[in-house]
């Protein structure tokens, strides 16, 4: 999306994130993408950095970037593994995260920096 021919992007609500299959998808793509779990915080940080584009809530106010290292406070992004693992049929989450943010900063990473694949998770 554009405005005033700005790139603009918008963060995913907690209703969003909460819904299942959007979650599931969600999951799916960050776990096909090829990172070692210490490499998430440097790329997702990377990528906010380097966005030029403006960054939205769903009302169209600007988001407020919380700081990735208070979000993530574990240099070892244990939470991440956690985030990652299948359940027994290795087709769905093992379980809901309850930290919301993290996965709303997961989804806005993957919306910028791979937004032909966020289209589908939105679907």
């Amino acid at each position: 999306m554009r405005l005033n021919n700005q790139k603009v992007t918008n963060v995913a609500t907690k209703k969003e994130l909460y819904n299942e299959h959007y979650y599931r998808r969600l999951w799916l793509v960050a776990r096909n993408i090829k990172l070692g779990r210490r490499k998430w915080l440097d790329e997702i940080s990377l990528t906010f950095f380097r966005y030029r584009g403006k960054i939205l809530n769903s009302d169209s106010t600007e988001f407020v970037m919380p700081e990735i290292d208070d979000l993530f406070p574990d240099q070892e992004m244990r939470w991440l593994s956690h985030y990652m693992e299948a359940d027994y049929s290795g087709m769905n989450p093992r379980r809901i995260s309850r930290q919301w943010q993290r996965v709303q900063l997961i989804d806005l990473y993957i919306r910028i920096k791979y937004s032909k694949l966020a289209h589908h998770i939105a679907r």
